[in-house]
């Protein structure tokens, strides 16, 4: 017997079927509203520590009311199967459409980027993580509106025990590396994931492929992926800094949160929008009919054949809806070998909707209209309270909020504190170019750059074999920067020494520029030589060298010994040349005095 109802939904079409369960289309009872309905498999139904997951994680979602977020609106069993119904979305998912090849300009990323940003701090909020972002679980709608979905499934399966068709549950290409790692799950798991997405809309593949998943893992965990500039020319150099950024190992190097990556991306649109022509967005290419297209809840298999029923797909396009529903006693199902459903004695049937409130008369009917009026009082002021807060976080920050941020990093006592207010310097400059401050900022800016281009050439000489593989310039920079310590006057020599080359020479490479930068940057901020702790040292040298002056008349032999001393300590020490060469000439003119002593009668 196939399905024909499951809660208040009559069961349509079967859109698609694999290893987790069947996805239909579904009408609502009361009012003909079309939804998408996900049926879990019995195999999982009948497991009891499945099923107390699935509705806690399931009930931990009812909080998730946004725009870029797919509703989930009610779940439920009917005929012994676990299930639950979404908002239905026009739309195909992101990775149909990279399967069609379809290209995404830099603006599409970008806001692709935010919405998804502000839907995943939505989430974050309220304490849910998606832990599963890839591009099958957002829906791109004709409006160019992206949608999240199947939020918290990723954690449901992940935590049973049981084997899933066709091994592991999921995708591995957009797992950050602390979920490789087997570390707890933070927010910022999905800020790698979102990263990932969006490195895979600009470069056409993954961050990192491969056919073995734990290859796959230890490149999440210990490769960086190859430099999406490198990739994607024609994207902007600041849209391919924060995605790799989103991509760092280390998940304090990623941002704060997603409310300030959705700020950073947005301010950076507007000054890029600025600079750019309009030029409008890439229009999506139809995916061939006949394609067989993939729902990311297990292996789901599209059965139709069009291309309009590809894009009906929930995982891959379209999704459910709901309002309130019923209780409903019945009986168990399973699968036949032909694969229809068949009705089993089992568990009692039942549907929750999600945003419908309790009656009445559940809620409780001994509360008196004062207290009814007071509780209403209380909840409108805290929500009237809340939407004021939240109003004013929202709001971008004013330019001497930004620039108090910046000042504090750049007077604190470590210069790498700057590096951590990176993306409000970019945002103050981006936002406020004609603040009198931004002089300033710029300056900030420019800072940083030279620490990171200092960070990657020194990072470029340890990976390059053999040293000549690098410019002269480069190599002269590595070697002032490694006497600075040894020998600062000579380090400070040969700096000047590059900054005098490369100043008046036309048509320097980046590279070249770069060394030149450094170099400046550096002589800026050194001292010279003559306040360094080595001044101290030269002037006990010429103390020794007088004292041992004075002995040579009435105690050669000690003279002998002062010089030689001088000598052996100071022979090593470019900078004390001139006290060693005394020393020794001193040594021999000592030892010509004593031989011509010895040979007079």
């Amino acid at each position: 017997m196939k399905i024909e109802r499951l809660g208040p939904y009559r069961i349509g079409k079967l859109l698609g079927s694999g290893g987790m369960g069947k996805v239909y289309t579904a009408t609502r009872d009361d009012d003909d509203q079309v939804v998408a309905i996900k049926v879990l498999n019995p195999s999982l139904s009948d497991n009891d520590d499945f099923r107390e997951r699935f509705e806690a994680e399931i009930e931990s979602l009812r909080k998730l009311n946004h725009p870029n977020i797919v509703r989930l609106f009610g779940f439920g069993e009917h005929d012994g199967h676990l299930f639950y119904a979404m908002e239905q979305v026009d739309g195909r998912s992101l990775d149909d459409e990279l399967a069609s090849r379809r290209p995404f300009d830099w603006r599409e990323i970008t806001d692709i980027g935010i919405q998804l940003a502000r839907a995943l701090k939505h989430a974050h909020d309220h304490g849910v993580i998606h832990r599963d972002l890839k591009p099958a679980n957002v829906l791109l709608t004709p409006d160019d509106e992206a949608k999240l979905l199947d939020f918290g499934i990723a954690k449901l399966f992940g935590a049973s025990s049981m084997t899933m068709a066709g091994g592991v549950l999921g995708t591995a290409d957009y797992m950050s590396p602390e979920q490789a790692d087997g570390q707890p799950v933070t927010d910022r798991c999905d800020q790698y994931s979102l990263g990932g997405v969006l490195y895979t809309l600009g470069a056409g593949r993954p961050p990192f492929t491969s056919t073995s998943l734990p290859k796959l893992l230890q490149l999440h965990r210990f490769t960086a992926p190859e430099p999406l500039s490198e990739l994607a020319s024609d994207l902007p150099e600041d849209l391919c800094r924060i995605i790799m950024q989103l991509l760092e190992k280390d998940p304090r190097n990623r941002f704060p949160n997603m409310q300030v990556l959705a700020r950073h991306m947005a301010a950076m649109r507007r000054s890029l929008v600025v600079k750019r022509d309009e030029t409008g967005f890439q229009v999506s290419v139809p995916m061939p009919s006949g394609t067989v297209n993939k729902v990311e809840l297990g292996e789901t298999r599209l059965l139709g054949k069009s291309s309009a029923e590809a894009e009906s797909m929930p995982d891959g396009s379209n999704h459910v809806s709901s309002s309130p529903g019923s209780t409903i006693s019945g009986a168990k199902s399973d699968q036949s070998p032909d694969g229809e459903v068949v009705a089993l004695p089992g568990r009692e049937n039942r549907y929750t909707v999600v945003s419908g409130q309790l009656p009445d008369e559940q809620a409780g009917g001994l509360e008196s209209g004062f207290l009814r009026l007071v509780q209403i009082t209380l909840l409108g002021s805290a929500l009237a309270l809340l939407v004021g807060l939240a109003w004013y976080l929202m709001q971008p920050a004013s330019a001497d909020g930004l620039f108090a941020t910046i000042d504090r990093a750049a007077s604190g006592p470590n210069a790498e504190h700057l590096e951590r207010v990176d993306a409000e310097i970019e945002e103050f400059l981006a936002r406020f170019p004609d603040d009198p401050r931004s002089d300033l900022v710029t300056v900030y800016q420019q800072e940083i750059a030279l620490r990171k281009a200092a960070r990657k050439l020194r990072g470029r000489a340890l990976l390059t074999r053999p040293r000549q593989a690098l410019r002269p310039a480069e190599q002269m920079y590595l070697e002032a920067m490694r006497l600075m310590e040894l020998d600062p006057s000579q380090a400070r020599q040969m700096l000047s020494t590059l900054v005098t080359l490369y100043q008046d020479e036309p048509g320097l490479s980046s590279a070249e520029q770069q060394c030149l930068a450094l170099a400046r940057r550096e002589l800026a901020r050194t001292k010279p030589v003559s306040s360094h702790p080595q001044t101290a040292f030269l002037a006990v040298l010429e103390e020794r060298l007088a004292a041992a002056d004075a002995q040579r008349e009435s105690s050669p032999e000690q003279a002998r010994e002062a010089y030689q001393a001088l000598v052996d300590v100071s022979h090593d020490l470019p900078w004390a040349r001139t006290f060693t060469d005394t020393a020794r000439q001193r040594l021999k003119d000592l030892r010509g005095t004593q031989n011509g002593d010895s040979d007079s009668p």
